[in-house]
């Protein structure tokens, strides 16, 4: 009995230490697109697009705010509030500009 607890426990440990690299990748692969959405806001700003600007602010912010706890905890390097501020003076571009 003792010995088929202890192949089960490895087994449970193999497992999941199998799940963490799926795991970071996820998580890059979903910060890759919060990257993408930062490249949007800059050639649309730089065009002058304010419209796709703005929307590629927003959905950059809303990606951020849902990954910003595990990028904390996993990614402690990145500079996520520069992040965050990057993003959040795109948004400003979502005012309505009263003379056009």
């Amino acid at each position: 009995m003792r010995s088929r607890c202890l192949v089960l426990g490895g087994l449970l440990l193999v497992a999941a230490l199998a799940a963490r690299p799926v795991q970071a990748a996820d998580l890059d692969q979903r910060f890759l697109s919060v990257q993408w959405l930062l490249d949007e806001i800059s050639l649309a700003s730089a065009v002058g697009d304010r419209r796709s600007a703005c929307v590629a602010a927003l959905q950059a912010n809303d990606r951020l705010l849902d990954l910003l706890p595990e990028l904390q905890r996993r990614r402690p390097g990145i500079d996520h509030w520069a992040l965050h501020d990057r993003i959040l003076s795109a948004v400003s571009l979502c005012q309505i500009d009263p003379l056009g």
